[in-house]
């Protein structure tokens, strides 16, 4: 496949929403496990 190809907006859009549900599932893993287990082991 020609790298071209890949530089088609549909490519660029499932590009984007794979990186932004990444950024998200991150951001909430930190805030409803690593912060509140931060604060019940007291640091």
């Amino acid at each position: 496949m020609a790298l071209n190809r890949l530089q088609h907006p549909a490519f660029r859009t499932a590009l984007g929403t794979a990186i932004g549900y990444g950024v998200l599932l991150v951001v909430m893993t930190i805030v409803l496990f690593a912060i509140p287990y931060a604060i019940f082991a007291g640091l």
